[in-house]
């Protein structure tokens, strides 16, 4: 990647601080040290991986309560910073993300997620707020987000106050068959598109994207939560990155699909659910009937403890209440399929007046 003219300059004193380190210790080569990273962290202060040298020299000189101040810093840096904008042209990035730093414009990319259909998924297409998890080591690959590049003080700061999403990209992850076998509940889930967009002035993450590799050397200091190994390679994975530095939040938060940059642009149903399957319909009134379930939702604080049965009767109650009202179209609904004797899947649009009936909810 090219480097700005200050990124050069701070590469070259970050190369002196570690010449520096190298010389026998004394008090003078000390004083060189902290003055050359503490110049790094001016001439790029947004930029994370600067800050981690000096939270490593506080720390190795026992002011731990500075080192956590740089560790902090760094992370939260991590929080506006996403590796992806680092790829600016159309050629080096892969899913035609253009950042604004670099040629004026930026246009959002579309993000996927795979889900089974259960309460919590209808959960969160109601309330329009995401799951954030905190990186640990029950995760299905033990390795994810266990490399150590940072010391135990740095990497202890990562696991207690870092929060992450996992979505895939790429072309159409919505026609591989792997994917719904998964992660969406072997084809009887859903894939959610998500339009993305990172404003540094109001979303809380940033979206990072996973590299695959044979091995696991880190390369730059955001690698520690983003590399897998390439046996994962089909997946294209991203992932949204949310740091949370003043230790506020519960274990498991959920955040605002518009805090993340995120837009609900489609939503595409398992090969497995039939075309007048209730559930579809469920979903698709969720979107027609937003207002009346954000009012709903407004008013009363009980849905964690709702079933699907439920909630379907709710949004039911609600169409019945309502039913003149015309749908928005910026919400598309496909439906998987897969003709004779192939195994190539395609999304057939579910168009609005080939919806079923309204029928009592099963």
């Amino acid at each position: 990647l090219g480097k700005t003219p200050n990124q050069n300059l701070a590469d070259a004193l970050l190369n002196r601080y570690f010449t520096y380190r190298d010389i026998e210790v004394q008090q003078d080569n000390k004083n060189l040290q902290l003055q050359d990273i503490e110049e790094i962290s001016q001439l790029e202060p947004q930029y994370p991986s600067y800050y981690y040298p000096i939270g490593k020299f506080y720390e190795e000189q026992k002011e731990i309560k500075k080192a956590n101040q740089y560790y902090n810093i760094m992370f939260d840096k991590f929080r506006d910073f996403s590796n992806i904008e680092q790829r600016h042209t159309e050629e080096e990035n892969p899913f035609g993300y253009m950042n604004n730093k670099y040629n004026g414009k930026q246009r959002p990319i579309s993000i996927f997620k795979f889900s089974p259909l259960n309460e919590y998924t209808l959960k969160t297409l109601m309330r329009e707020e995401l799951f954030l998890a905190r990186p640990h080591k029950d995760w299905n690959d033990p390795h994810d987000c266990n490399i150590r590049p940072w010391t135990d003080l740095a990497h202890n700061i990562f696991k207690e106050k870092a929060r992450l999403q996992c979505f895939f990209a790429g072309e159409e992850p919505f026609t591989k068959i792997l994917m719904w076998s998964h992660y969406a509940d072997k084809h009887k889930g859903i894939c959610v598109e998500y339009e993305y967009v990172l404003n540094h002035e109001n979303t809380i993450a940033s979206l990072h994207e996973v590299k695959y590799q044979p091995d696991m050397k880190v390369r730059e200091s955001w690698d520690a939560f983003i590399i897998k190994a390439k046996d994962w390679e089909y997946e294209n994975e991203v992932r949204l990155f949310h740091f949370d530095k003043n230790n506020t939040e519960e274990t498991s938060v959920l955040k605002p699909f518009d805090k993340l940059g995120l837009k609900v642009k489609a939503v595409y149903f398992g090969e497995r659910l039939k075309s007048d399957d209730s559930i579809i319909k469920t979903v698709q009134n969720i979107f027609k009937y937003r207002e009346e379930v954000k009012e709903f939702l407004d008013k009363y604080k009980t849905l964690d403890i709702w079933s699907i049965n439920a909630i379907k009767t709710l949004l039911f109650d609600i169409e019945q209440k309502n039913p003149n009202k015309t749908t928005k179209k910026d919400v598309a609904f496909y439906k998987m399929t897969t003709q004779a004797l192939s195994f190539v899947l395609h999304a057939e649009p579910i168009e609005e007046e080939a919806e079923p009936a309204i029928t009592t909810p099963a």
